[in-house]
């Protein structure tokens, strides 16, 4: 975030620089990576095509995102790049630097539902199971992600002083994403 803060104020920066870097700026650090990542690849790939990231139109996104697809990018990995280009887009029209986004009407490709949301009764129980006779560090990751549904960098963060009570219930804070914390009843 520093980082794009220096490229959003530097004297020297370009154009392209200054709005990539304003633009991170309203994004929590490990969003921001992404989000840089994608706008640097989108702008590659333009420049491969001598096409200027601010003379891009709707055919333009449409065919990256057709190239995108050809080399097998996956549906949600394309929507998250087409989001960041947007974004950088946005903050170019707030800045005066172009008339309109080429991305808004851009169609996203549909996401797929799997079959298979979660594991059934059967199998939870049996990993439950081998969890306790992992002993119990093994059987206490594997609640807190089973039945308390909590993310693996959650979990990872978890620290003994996160563990409280609340009105006779054990509860534990839990980081989430964009850096809210949020108090849980432990199952």
């Amino acid at each position: 975030l520093q980082l794009a803060a220096l490229a959003a104020t530097a004297p020297g920066a370009s154009e392209e620089l200054r709005i990539l870097g304003r633009f991170l700026l309203h994004h929590p650090a490990a969003t921001a990576s992404e989000y840089c990542r994608d706008v640097v690849a989108f702008s590659k790939w333009c420049k491969e095509r001598e096409v200027g990231l601010f003379q891009v139109d709707r055919t333009t996104v449409e065919l990256w995102v057709l190239s995108l697809q050809g080399q097998g990018i996956q549906p949600r990995t394309i929507r998250r790049r087409l989001a960041a280009a947007q974004g950088f887009y946005l903050e170019a029209v707030d800045a005066g630097v172009i008339g309109k986004v080429p991305t808004l009407r851009v169609k996203r490709p549909p996401v797929g539902t799997s079959a298979k949301s979660g594991i059934g009764r059967e199998e939870a129980a049996l990993l439950l199971e081998a969890a306790e006779d992992a002993g119990p560090r093994d059987e206490l990751l594997i609640r807190l992600l089973l039945l308390n549904g909590l993310r693996a960098s959650e979990v990872a963060q978890l620290r003994i002083a996160d563990v409280g009570e609340e009105r006779g219930h054990r509860t534990i804070s839990v980081h989430r994403k964009g850096g809210r914390v949020s108090v849980e009843a432990l199952s």
